[in-house]
C-alpha cells in the first residue's frame, strides 16, 4: 500500500515487492534528478529501525533490501528527497 504525503514531480516510489517480504524487498524510485535520497523504516510504534541515505540518477532507480534486521510486522518506509516525503506500507512474514 502506498501514502503519498506530496504531490510533486521531482520523486516517485512505486510499489514495495515481494511484498509481504520474507528475506528481502525490491524499491523501485523515480526520480526527476540526480540527487540523495534518504530512507527511514519505521515500525508501528514510531521507531526507526533502520536508516540510510543513497545517492541515486535521474530516471528509474532500483534496489534491494534486506529484512535480516527486521521483524514480523508492518512497516512504514518513508523516501525522503529535500522537502518531499513518501511513504509505503511494508510487511515482514518469515516463516
Amino acid at each position: 500500500t502506498k501514502i503519498t504525503s506530496a504531490i510533486s514531480n521531482k520523486m516517485a516510489i512505486g510499489d514495495l515487492y515481494p511484498n509481504p517480504a520474507v528475506d528481502y524487498f525490491n524499491i523501485d524510485i523515480t526520480l526527476a534528478s540526480t540527487g540523495t535520497v534518504n530512507f527511514e523504516i519505521v515500525d508501528m510504534m514510531g521507531r526507526t529501525v533502520e536508516s540510510f541515505a543513497t545517492t541515486m540518477n535521474e530516471g528509474l532507480n532500483h534496489f534491494t533490501l534486506n529484512t535480516k534486521g527486521l521483524n514480523n510486522q508492518v512497516y512504514v518506509v518513508k523516501a525522503i528527497n529535500g522537502t518531499e516525503i513518501q511513504t509505503s506500507l511494508l510487511m515482514v512474514k518469515k516463516p
